[in-house]
């Protein structure tokens, strides 16, 4: 199943018989806070945050509840499932549903599953298109009950279900929470067709085998009792009853620590077609972890392919592999002595066990790296700036921006900690940006625009000429999501990022009812609330606004 990074292997094996000797498993299942220098407040936090240890035989007793509803939505002709969510109540179901489309599975009774997690009204406006109302559910999926972006996407759905269905419309609404959250008190007044709460010792990004992950892979087809089948395998492998040289999540976080103590802090994510978007999820859980206190284990998810020579020394490559269609690849990063680890992804439920692996691996070696692996601490920041930018829009009808260094017709440039000097075109901005680039650097794309083949062609393309041209490391992450995932490793992490910010005009106003506001400005407020997180933490940022969207490809000239 695992193949060790050959350039790190005796490094690793002493490090799993240190593992070893100090009991770190059995600490871990004893839930020892003391393994992420937890005391006092901050200790109970994270023992209140390690229920996800036993979700693979705690999940078993929901099933037959999940199985049933299905089975009744199905009967009444539901032939679609949207779940609307942010980061952990999301980024799970996302991969569920893209893997099972990668191994070809789909079952007749079964729905169809869409997850939306973006408040870009062009994605919301796609949604509405692609769905009959009569024959759709609704997923309401938030852990707190308070993530504004679920709420204002709830709030337009349901208005939009009420106005075309006027008999009965909270059947059409399903709501996961956690026990006292306010959606509880909102699902009865409207009624909806069923409420399920969660395990709430169980973070977002921990949740992947919980109800949040498991009833919308649920109605999605997934055989429930095998996938946790799945999961209960690696949960007896990574427990204290198995010996610490057969422990994958044990080896994994200790090739991950062993790793980062030696500089390298680019983990590389490279999958085959059939599990190609498991590094969404890997993000969020590696990033949003260990991203803090100026440390952080930086992920590298769906990088298009580049030239040998471009790839940095300070790269880990764990590969995913399921078909061997990138065996090449890791024998060509072998060769050029690049560590690469290799796990096998053979069955779509395989996927459960790999989440189980990676959580633990997480908590592993985050415990290395002497940081709460359990907390977001910086996450609030962006959300309290942009609450600051929606009051302004709100109070003056639009949204204070700086003076841009560069324009033409359909796009502005912004620098705020720029050389002070005039730019020609958009090329010599960017060289000057680029300029600053360091050895160990990495260059994270935050783009507020749809997530839709098209831009993603462009921004990959975009990707790929940087890493070939500068030497450097790209991550690619769409807003609101990656506030949700990378954001924490963004700002809490090393200061070794430089960020560009796209964010684009969109045809059509799209209303968050009653909200005075619309998805347009709210997504415009995300992105410059972000950017004043980034700036205040002393980041390189620098920021492109298009106000013709299909002018996307003038980053085509950025080289």
């Amino acid at each position: 199943m695992n193949r060790k990074p050959g350039s790190l292997d005796s490094c690793v094996n002493q490090r799993m018989a240190w593992h070893d000797q100090n009991r770190t498993i059995s600490r871990l299942f004893n839930h020892d806070v003391s393994l992420w220098n937890g005391t006092g407040k901050q200790g109970e936090e994270i023992a209140n945050r390690l229920g996800w240890l036993t979700l693979p035989t705690e999940s078993e007793k929901i099933i037959p509840d999940l199985n049933s509803l299905s089975d009744q939505l199905v009967q009444e002709g539901y032939t679609t499932a949207v779940l609307l969510g942010m980061g952990g109540s999301s980024l799970a179901p996302y991969v569920i549903a893209q893997t099972l489309s990668g191994f070809g599975l789909h079952s007749e009774n079964a729905l169809r599953l869409l997850v939306l997690d973006s408040t870009n009204p062009d994605e919301i406006q796609t949604v509405c298109k692609s769905i009959d109302l009569h024959k759709t559910v609704f997923i309401i999926s938030t852990k707190s009950g308070t993530t504004s972006e679920t709420l204002a996407l709830s709030d337009f759905f349901w208005d939009l279900t009420v106005k075309s269905i006027m008999e009965h419309p909270g059947r059409h609404f399903i709501a996961i929470t956690d026990p006292g959250s306010k959606v509880i008190d909102t699902a009865r007044q409207k009624q909806y067709r069923a409420v399920f709460t969660a395990n709430p010792d169980v973070g977002g990004r921990f949740s992947a085998l919980s109800v949040f992950g498991l009833l919308p892979a649920c109605l999605a087809g997934v055989n429930l009792v095998e996938f946790l089948h799945q999961a209960q395998k690696a949960e007896r492998l990574c427990s204290p009853s198995s010996p610490a040289h057969d422990n994958p999540g044990l080896l994994l976080g200790s090739i991950l620590a062993e790793a980062y103590s030696k500089g390298i802090d680019k983990v590389v994510i490279v999958a085959d077609p059939q599990v190609a978007s498991f590094g969404v999820w890997a993000e969020q859980l590696l990033a949003e972890s260990s991203g803090k206190n100026n440390q952080g284990i930086i992920p590298v998810s769906l990088e298009p392919a580049v030239s040998l020579e471009a790839y940095s020394g300070d790269r880990l490559f764990i590969y995913m592999r399921s078909s061997g269609a990138n065996d090449p690849l890791i024998k060509e990063l072998r060769d050029a002595d690049h560590p690469c680890f290799v796990l096998d992804v053979q069955t779509f439920y395989d996927l459960a066990a790999q989440f189980y692996i990676w959580e633990i691996a997480t908590a592993v070696a985050c415990s290395q790296l002497g940081v709460n692996a359990f907390d977001q601490p910086n996450v609030q920041e962006s959300k309290t700036l942009t609450k600051a930018k929606i009051d302004q829009i709100r109070q003056s009808g639009m949204l204070v921006q700086d003076h841009p260094v560069y324009s033409e017709l359909d796009f502005d440039v912004y620098w705020k900690n720029n050389p002070a000097r005039q730019f020609e075109n958009i090329e010599t901005i960017f060289d000057a940006f680029f300029a600053q680039i360091k050895p160990g650097d990495y260059l994270a794309v935050n783009a507020f625009i749809p997530d839709n083949p098209g831009n993603r062609i462009i921004l990959q393309n975009l990707r790929r000429t940087i890493t070939n041209r500068k030497k450097v490391t790209t991550t690619l992450g769409f807003g609101p999501r990656y506030l949700h995932s990378t954001g924490q490793l963004h700002k809490g992490g090393c200061n070794n990022g430089l960020f560009l910010v796209i964010t684009q005009d969109s045809p059509d106003v799209v209303d968050i009812p009653g909200n005075n506001l619309s998805f347009n400005q709210l997504i415009l407020a995300q992105a410059a609330g972000d950017i004043e997180a980034l700036l205040t933490r002393g980041r390189r940022v620098i920021h492109i606004h298009f106000r013709k969207p299909h002018k996307l490809s003038v980053l085509d000239k950025i080289k």
